[in-house]
């Protein structure tokens, strides 16, 4: 928690709740005054180059098992190109378990048309090895900081492999409220959601330090 009267880069980020995300990022640049060794864009450099857990891994072994048929049918049927899946992610044609229908309704209900639909799965075929209740999950708590679904799906479009990382629910979650906390605007949290995923993917006490 943050208190008041306390010295450093902390008494700064009390005062970064009253103003938008550009003077937000004045407020932590201007911190340096306070601490000159400190910097706001290398330590946000830093820390989204720093290693954090990945995604759940799944048996990429190829050489032994057949793919699942339904799930290769089940693409064609979206006009997915599975070729380019085979090259690429093959291992996630060999899963027993897809929700390929499941996944592709989501996206529709949210305005997906089939070409988007298609072009997703695509490029983050392992979406659909998330159970649905995992992605209304990722959804609802995207649209919290998106002005509307449809910006949500040019999100999902531009960035799946960032929305479909559903393991760190919680934790992505729990860094969006201490990011809305400190004042920051809902379209600088999405650019950070985005462009720097796996800062998300921590515990927050760890994003504080």
């Amino acid at each position: 928690a943050l208190r008041g009267g306390e010295p450093g880069p902390n008494s700064t980020m009390l005062r970064v709740a009253a103003h938008g995300a550009k003077d937000t990022f004045t407020l932590l640049t201007r911190s340096q005054y306070c601490n000159p060794g400190w910097n706001f864009s290398s330590a946000w450099t830093e820390a989204a180059s720093r290693s954090f857990p990945t995604r759940p891994s799944y048996t990429t072994d190829t050489t032994s098992r057949e793919e699942n048929k339904q799930t290769v049918e089940s693409l064609y049927r979206l006009s997915v190109d599975v070729k380019k899946v085979r090259r690429l992610k093959e291992w996630v044609l060999l899963q027993d378990v897809a929700y390929i229908q499941e996944i592709a309704g989501i996206l529709q209900e949210m305005g997906a048309d089939e070409t988007t639909i298609a072009s997703v799965l695509e490029r983050c075929p392992e979406a659909v090895l998330c159970t649905p209740a995992e992605i209304n999950s990722q959804r609802a708590l995207w649209q919290s900081v998106c002005q509307n679904e449809k910006q949500l799906i040019k999100l999902i479009e531009q960035f799946p492999e960032s929305f479909f990382t559903s393991k760190f629910h919680e934790n992505q979650k729990a860094n969006i409220l201490f990011f809305q906390e400190l004042g920051l605007k809902n379209n600088i949290i999405t650019r950070f959601l985005t462009s720097a995923p796996s800062v998300f993917y921590n515990p927050v006490e760890k994003t504080k330090n």
